[in-house]
């Protein structure tokens, strides 16, 4: 028999014992979602309708022929959730339903366009009551999400308090519009700092290759522990997206695209049994089809690898456009059938041993055993839930062999082994502890984050190998920094915080054995740095100020002293005065870049004539005439002891005059300039001139026009 056979056989299963009628009755007990009366675990999929090759999904028409072929697959593969970004129509929620599917439903606005434009956050409410007043007619509605992956930067900029101002309201508009309605924010792992608790369940998008938390501290598993922990520990606790992508372009070995097939189906077995193990109450594989309209032309499948995340391929414009299974599909059909919640992965039991599986209706028995010893039956529980319990083994390391029996024609049988720990859970394992030394820090103050390793009886651990990371959710920039614990167990390392207003996850993971079983110890801690919210700083921006250079007063021949460089190589690059493209005065400053390679830089400083006071002041305003290159530049200032300090990279894709407004005290230092005699700290009431960087986007020239340069207080 060919594997599409047994295919076409499991669908036929699948339809057949699809019940007549939807759940009725959804609660939440016990941190779970309980579906008429019996605990639900999400084994949820990303189902965007309409995605494929020539699809964009706010465009499309209903399919019911493709809608049954997709839900008869999507049962078959044992899922029986679907989540969507963009709500279901009133058609697709009926067949959603009618198959017995439950629904995660989405209702997407912009949360940067929310914060800064009362008119368009009045319309975002408008259509999120009616979201939730169509979905009061369907009962298979787990809950709602609004919006997805709100970005930190967004946030930040507009403040926190403006951020949960909006979430305030936004709940309370579904509330209004059905009382009973569950909903949350859909967050990426980067809003992992933000409050969850307006929310009736925490639902995080979260994936194994971002951010350095993630990949090199925690570890995957000890991040979704940590969640858990801090957002999820008294209500359903649901990953979002998890999922990896095969797209030609990426680094590939589980990373952000790039993976082998072999890698996709791995690595998402490997977060979904993290994610188990974690203790959280389900997760949803993203994604149900190749997105070709996620990145450019949705009649071209693009290299990028937003594109290839899908479960069902549409490899080009041969393929079946309804799409075709990858093995991270068969993967996923076998694992559905059986999941066991308990016990987890290197977990302390102090009592009896639990063993719980939550089932499809394929299965017609498990049996589990302690070691070597006698196999013991699990009893039928409820319709989805079987289990037992195991009387304690003793102290130690042990492992359960868990053997589900399957009436399925090419499944008989599933076995997965569990290895757990008998004993206090206080006191099973060795201990990662890390603090800092405060919790709110200025623009300019030095954190010191500190980890402490211990023994399980609470004795120092030397000699330990540790992963210390440093994420800042507004610019992204991240550090990993590694050590080793001393005599008294500790490794600790100060981070000096010159940066915008933001929040910073510290991250600390270390690899160890227990009973002869690997696992990491970790542990997080989130601090939030102050400084001027992005909004007064455009307000500061919007008096007249000081101009402090326009480029008017040196010569030619002064503009050909200054120091013009090329740092990274393949690149030509040029400033002098200019008096043909100016903003203001009779001069500009021109900067002309021909790149050889992508990611080449172009460098020059002006100093000014006399050093500057800025102390009392709050942004500088610099004009910038653009081309549309697309080229990136990067203004610096640089004091006096030489060293720079600089805001972020500007895309010059605009052409004509724009005004760019960055924070005196929001500066980040330079790694790259040079000076080891400096104070490391930046002295705004010494500014001495500034810097001018040109980054290659691509190989294409550019010439851009500098002037205006202004303080404001």
């Amino acid at each position: 028999m060919t594997r599409h056979s047994k295919l076409a056989i499991a669908l036929g299963t699948a339809f057949s014992a699809i019940a007549a009628a939807a759940p009725t009755t959804i609660e939440v007990k016990d941190g779970w979602f309980v579906v008429n009366g019996e605990q639900f675990f999400v084994r949820g999929l990303g189902y965007c309708i309409g995605g494929g090759r020539w699809g964009f999904p706010r465009q499309r028409t209903f399919n019911r022929e493709l809608m049954e072929r997709d839900i008869a697959m999507i049962r078959a593969a044992g899922f029986n959730t679907v989540r969507c970004w963009d709500e279901y129509t009133v058609e697709e929620l009926k067949v959603l339903r009618e198959h017995g599917l439950m629904v995660i439903l989405g209702s997407w606005f912009s949360m940067e366009r929310y914060l800064i434009d009362p008119l368009y956050a009045k319309q975002a409410q408008e259509n999120l009551a009616k979201v939730v007043k169509v979905a009061k007619d369907f009962d298979n509605i787990l809950f709602h999400t609004i919006t997805n992956e709100p970005h930190m930067k967004e946030v930040l900029s507009a403040g926190i308090d403006a951020y949960e101002k909006a979430c305030r309201e936004m709940r309370a508009v579904a509330r209004r519009a059905d009382p009973e309605a569950r909903v949350c924010f859909s967050h990426m792992s980067a809003n992992e700092l933000l409050d969850q608790s307006p929310w009736d369940v925490t639902f995080l998008n979260s994936y194994v290759y971002v951010p350095n938390t993630v990949t090199h501290s925690l570890k995957y598993r000890g991040h979704i522990e940590w969640l858990k922990k801090r957002h999820g520990a008294h209500k359903p606790f649901v990953i979002g997206e998890f999922g990896l992508s095969v797209s030609p372009d990426g680094p590939g070995k589980m990373g952000y695209g790039g993976n082998t097939l072999a890698e996709q189906r791995d690595g998402c077995l490997h977060m979904y049994q993290s994610i188990i193990d974690a203790g959280a109450q389900g997760g949803c594989l993203f994604h149900w089809r190749d997105g070709w309209f996620k990145f450019d032309d949705s009649a071209v499948h693009s290299r990028h690898p937003e594109e290839w995340y899908g479960i069902l391929a549409i490899e080009d414009e041969k393929s079946d456009p309804r799409g075709t299974p990858r093995p991270v599909y068969h993967a996923f059909r076998e694992y559905n059938q059986v999941i066991v919640t308990e016990p987890r992965q290197m977990v302390a039991y102090a009592s009896a041993i639990p063993v719980r599986a939550f089932v499809t209706e394929n299965v017609t028995g498990v049996r589990c055993r302690l070691g070597d010893g006698p196999w013991v039956e699990l009893v039928k529980q409820s319709p989805s839930w079987w289990g037992t319990d195991l009387a304690q083994p003793g102290k130690g390391t042990h492992r359960v062999e868990i053997e589900a029996r399957l009436s399925l024609a090419d499944i008989k049988q599933i076995r997965r082994t569990i290895d757990f720990v008998a004993g206090n859970p206080k006191k099973a394992f060795p201990t990662l502890a890390l603090t800092t030394d405060k919790e709110t820090y200025a623009y300019g103050d030095t954190a010191l984050a500190r980890v402490r390793a211990t023994k399980p009886d609470g004795t120092p651990l030397a000699g330990v190998p540790i992963v210390l990371t440093y994420q800042s959710h507004y610019s992204g920039e991240a550090r990993t920094l590694r050590g080793t614990t001393d005599a008294e167990g500790t490794f600790a390392k100060p981070f000096p915080l010159y940066m915008k207003p933001t929040l910073i996850t510290f991250g600390a993971g270390a690899e160890v054995r227990t009973g002869g079983v690997a696992h990491n110890l970790w542990d997080a801690k989130g601090i939030e740095v102050t400084g001027v919210p992005q909004g007064d700083i455009v307000k500061a921006a919007a008096g007249k100020g000081r101009l402090i250079e326009g480029f008017e007063s040196a010569t030619k021949d002064a503009f050909l002293t200054t120091r013009g460089r090329v740092l990274g190589g393949a690149a030509s690059y040029t400033a002098e005065r200019d008096n043909t493209t100016t903003k203001e005065g009779k001069a500009s400053l021109k900067l002309h870049f021909e790149p050889q390679a992508r990611g080449s830089w172009g460098y020059t400083e002006i100093f000014l004539e006399q050093v500057q006071d800025i102390s009392g002041d709050r942004a500088i305003s610099v004009w910038v005439h653009g081309d549309g290159s697309g080229q990136h530049i990067k203004i610096l200032l640089i004091d006096e002891d030489r060293e720079r300090w600089h805001d972020e990279e500007i895309p010059v894709a605009f052409k004509g005059w724009k005004r760019i407004v960055f924070g005196v005290k929001g500066l980040a230092r330079d790694p790259f300039d040079g000076v080891t005699n400096g104070d490391s700290r930046p002295n705004p009431d010494k500014l001495a001139g500034f810097a001018f960087a040109m980054r290659a986007n691509h190989n294409k020239p550019a010439t851009i026009f500098v002037d205006g340069v202004t303080a404001h207080p």
